[in-house]
């Protein structure tokens, strides 16, 4: 799309302000989660696709193809490849499996993949209602998309005249953008925490703002790690390292969303002991859930601070801890709990710039559209002008080709009878020459029988005077 030379600076000087503001704060990515479950021999069985449940991708294997219902679901066969596809663009293939994400397809359980994080914006872009929610609808936009193909390995990927296209001709995608990589990424997070299927847990409430924790590590003291929750935001302080991030619950499983080290942890709490959380951290929803990963770690957590120190993971709970739901003020240094706190604080300015500079950079968008849409208004007239003067181009030229046409067959009509006539004549002078010998065969024989008969006229004459001779002799 070709800006306006004055939005175009416009969007220069927003740009500045805006990585100004995000120095220290970056958006990120997350971890995989993929899972199978057993196959049975009879029958193809029935997978599903998900970020969010994937309705109208298509799917083809070796001896199935379909498209995905409201709920995602395929076909396979246990060993078979399958191929989705929008339209006319293919998605990576992968072997077919039980549960299918973008994950899968791109052969990683890594979330910063640049062919996860493009898949991801492809499908959520084109979502029928741009609400990737209540599910991601297709249907619509696989009708459009026709005769294109994209490279999700691209790390330009937005940048393709393929995709360029594909976005301007989604119907309900009115940004003429790709959805930010961020917010495909944070859906797709909550997405693998629904799709990794937690167990049931005595702790059913979501960390919530306001919640501050003291953390030990399994076969470690405590030695002042905490965490603490400020609305949508998240800081950490780790062997005294500060980071800060996002963070979504769902049920009893955490995603936090580290922005500076571009990393993804999921928090599984898998039981309560007394008042505090007994906790398992992990790169993907499934390896918190199951906890059985070499690269799981579990934790303990604790509103107290005094019960934090007189916890012992090694033998058992310590003295009975401080009940959650009545959270004391944290005993932490004043300066350190600032730090804390201004960690949180920063996020959430840092996504309060971010949502300024989105909202303006919408506003000078809607005015790039307004004047786009009339230059297309002007456009389609021409289009409309230039169809009609070749439609009645192409009516005068039928027209000429007709009258040809008839032209020729008239003349072709007139050769006809020209050759009938011709044929009549020279059937006539037949006939004639016929008639003309058969009156002289006639003739011919009347004069024979003419011939004959004074023939025999002259020797019945000459008989009768013979006989009159002899009569008077005698």
């Amino acid at each position: 799309m070709n800006l306006h030379p004055a939005i175009r600076l416009l969007f220069r000087t927003i740009f500045a302000i805006f990585v100004v503001c995000l120095l220290s704060a970056c958006g990120g990515s997350q971890d995989p989660v993929s899972t199978a479950k057993s196959a049975t021999p009879e029958g193809p069985l029935t997978g599903t696709f998900v970020d969010s449940a994937v309705s109208g991708l298509h799917y083809a294997t070796d001896t199935q193809s379909g498209t995905t219902n409201e709920a995602g679901e395929y076909l396979f066969y246990p060993g078979e490849s399958i191929t989705f596809s929008v339209g006319s663009v293919q998605l990576p293939s992968a072997p077919a499996t039980i549960e299918m994400t973008p994950l899968d397809l791109a052969g990683t359980d890594r979330l910063d993949s640049t062919v996860v994080v493009n898949i991801l914006q492809f499908l959520q872009t084109l979502d029928d209602d741009q609400n990737a929610d209540n599910g991601i609808e297709l249907e619509t936009a696989a009708a459009f998309i026709n005769n294109l193909t994209v490279d999700f390995a691209d790390e330009n990927f937005s940048s393709q005249e393929a995709v360029q296209q594909i976005v301007k001709i989604a119907p309900a995608n009115t940004n003429n953008r790709l959805i930010d990589a961020d917010v495909a990424l944070e859906h797709f997070g909550s997405s693998l925490i629904m799709l990794a299927d937690p167990p049931s847990s005595e702790y059913t409430n979501t960390a919530g703002a306001g919640d501050e924790f003291y953390i030990v590590y399994e076969d470690q003291q405590y030695n002042g790690d905490m965490i603490i929750f400020s609305r949508k935001h998240f800081a950490l302080t780790n062997d005294g390292q500060l980071s800060d991030g996002k963070y979504d619950a769902s049920s009893n499983v955490w995603h936090l969303w580290n922005r500076k080290e571009r990393q993804h942890h999921f928090v599984m709490v898998s039981d309560t002991l007394g008042g505090s959380l007994e906790t398992c951290w992990a790169a993907t929803a499934k390896k918190a859930i199951d906890c059985n990963d070499e690269d799981a770690t579990i934790a303990y957590l604790f509103s107290d601070e005094t019960d934090a120190q007189s916890f012992n993971s090694n033998t058992e709970i310590g003295p009975e801890p401080t009940q959650i739901t009545s959270i004391e003020p944290m005993a932490l240094p004043i300066a350190e709990r600032e730090s804390v706190s201004l960690a949180a604080a920063q996020a959430e300015s840092t996504d309060a710039a971010e949502a300024a500079v989105i909202k303006t950079e919408d506003e000078l968008l809607a005015m790039q559209q307004a004047i786009d849409a009339e230059a297309e208004k002007d456009a389609a007239r021409l289009a409309a002008e230039q169809a009609e003067a070749a439609a009645e181009a192409a009516a005068v030229e039928e027209f000429e080709k007709l009258a040809a046409e008839k032209r020729e067959a008239e003349e072709l009509e007139i050769a006809r009878l020209a050759k009938i006539e011709e044929a009549a004549a020279l059937a006539a002078v037949a006939l004639a020459a016929e008639e003309l010998e058969a009156a002289e065969l006639a003739a011919k024989k009347a004069a024979e029988e003419e011939a004959i008969a004074i023939a025999k006229a002259q020797a019945d004459k000459e008989a009768a005077e013979a006989a009159a001779a002899q009569a008077q002799a005698e």
